[in-house]
């Protein structure tokens, strides 16, 4: 039974570790920075030189934008 769960922790490790990517993107000339994990858009970074109104795009990487993270 302790290997079993052992196994599980692990496995649960690897897909946190590997199932997510981080890419950049420039939209309108704003660079983003993002994870994607399932098909799904985090935003986790935006160019510091931003100011003023700006329109989060509803796609990057070609995955739906569902979230913004905390560090923005």
């Amino acid at each position: 039974m302790n290997s079993m769960k052992r196994m599980f922790w692990v496995t649960i490790v690897f897909m946190a570790t590997f199932c997510t990517q981080a890419a950049t993107e420039t939209v309108n000339g704003i660079e983003w920075t993002y994870s994607v994990l399932n098909e799904k858009v985090t935003i986790t970074d935006v160019s510091s030189y931003v100011s003023g109104t700006v329109t989060i795009p509803s796609t990057l990487g070609g995955c739906s934008v569902e979230k913004i993270g905390d560090s923005i």
